[in-house]
């Protein structure tokens, strides 16, 4: 049985491993002395870890012998560059010199907000979220290997657009979601292991792209049909994605995750 790393085991990171855990051996780490229990308790051998923002630290090659890594950790367009880098910096110690398949889950806030359909290589590098390019570059210059994949908002289970809106205005109402179901993450990680697919960006988010308060409207009064108003906001394409891996979506459609 193969063994695979998940390094940042939150939210996401313990879906995917839920999702593995019958086809691989499953290593994870945490900066979460309570989370260990929780993930140990699900066989995910978990090692507390903690990725400084601010000092170079020293690291156990705790994952020296697994054959594929995916790294969860954020790196949020609002955090100093500076810090990002020292955090990556860190996590790129920890992984060592690592020759196989590798993942950077990264988000689709990289691109700006353009009223046109974006794909991978669409968008001049200088308009891009300067925050979330430094690390995906300084990511794929160590590793050239690895696969990035831009996720949009992180959707599923308790995660649905309408509860962050309850007695909230929406902003921009007439703005298209690029959103993305966790359950697409998670198979979306399987078939690309399972093809051995290197060196690779992917855009991973819902094909179809309704407006927030068709979202809104569809969630909260089961009334799902497009509303009125010119729409607006950049749609991210994955058709790459689709087209590589003859991919399709559990969930296309954000309305009705």
């Amino acid at each position: 049985m193969e063994k695979l790393g998940i390094i940042g085991c939150g939210w996401l990171g313990e879906k995917i491993a839920k999702s593995a855990i019958y086809k691989y051996k499953i290593f994870s780490t945490t900066t979460s002395e309570e989370k260990l229990t929780t993930l140990k308790n699900q066989n995910f051998n978990p090692y507390l870890v903690k990725f400084s923002d601010h000092e170079d630290l020293d690291y156990e090659n705790l994952f020296s012998n697994v054959d594929i890594i995916i790294i969860t950790i954020p790196f949020s367009q609002r955090t100093p560059v500076t810090v990002l880098k020292q955090r990556f910096k860190n996590i790129i110690k920890f992984i060592g010199d690592f020759k196989g398949q590798l993942f950077l889950c990264s988000s689709t806030g990289i691109y700006p907000q353009v009223d046109e359909i974006v794909t991978e290589n669409s968008i001049d590098e200088n308009l891009l979220n300067q925050n979330i390019w430094t690390i995906e570059k300084l990511m794929k210059s160590t590793f050239p290997q690895i696969n990035i994949l831009r996720f949009g908002g992180l959707m599923g289970a308790d995660r649905f657009f309408s509860k962050y809106y309850q007695n909230k205005e929406i902003a921009e109402p007439n703005q298209v979601v690029n959103h993305t179901h966790f359950e697409d993450i998670c198979k979306v990680f399987l078939k690309l292991i399972d093809l051995k697919i290197n060196g690779e960006p992917f855009n991973i988010v819902s094909p179809e792209h309704p407006t927030k308060i068709e979202v809104f409207n569809c969630q909260t009064k089961n009334i799902c049909k497009k509303s009125d108003g010119e729409k607006s906001g950049k749609c991210v394409s994955s058709e790459k994605l689709i087209n590589k891996i003859n991919y399709k979506f559990i969930h296309p459609n954000p309305a009705k995750f």
